[in-house]
């Protein structure tokens, strides 16, 4: 059953994306990720 007053927090919560750069290999990051992940960081999304 779910929990209608938690549901209702968590819609509430802003979300924040995690950098790939901080969990994968350097040798798999592309130069496309690292340039997408430096706009996220200026818009504040990271």
């Amino acid at each position: 059953m779910a929990d209608r007053n938690l549901l209702k927090r968590l819609k509430k919560i802003d979300c924040y994306r995690i950098p790939l750069s901080y969990y994968l290999p350097k040798e798999l990051l592309t130069p496309e990720i690292l340039e997408e992940e430096k706009g996220l960081k200026e818009e504040g999304i990271i």
